[in-house]
């Protein structure tokens, strides 16, 4: 994939890091580290509140950008296959997860 991550960061976070990357490249949201940390440190998300926090980061206001917000929550969907995840669906082994 696109980004080196530390070997002991945590799965979920590792994941949430991977979306924001591809959002950036595919999407232009390329929000700035601070925030795509404090998103990707989360232990919960739905892919509404991901969609907003990263419109948001960008400059935006949500309830003006449905489209973006329904390309973002499509991309946070495809990638995890559910509409919300939690920390401790992710696997701490490096297993596949089903997510």
């Amino acid at each position: 994939m696109g980004i080196k991550q530390p070997k002991d960061t945590p799965p979920m976070e590792q994941e949430i890091n991977y979306l924001l990357y591809d959002l950036c490249v595919d999407l232009g949201f390329c929000i700035n580290p601070i925030t795509a940390e404090e998103i990707s440190k989360r232990t919960h998300l739905t892919e509404n509140t991901f969609a907003n926090d990263v419109i948001e980061a960008d400059g935006l206001k949500p309830e003006y950008e449905k489209q973006w917000m329904r390309k973002i929550a499509n991309k946070f969907r495809e990638r995890f296959g559910v509409e919300e995840i939690y920390e401790n669906s992710f696997s701490k082994s490096g297993e596949d997860n089903g997510c």
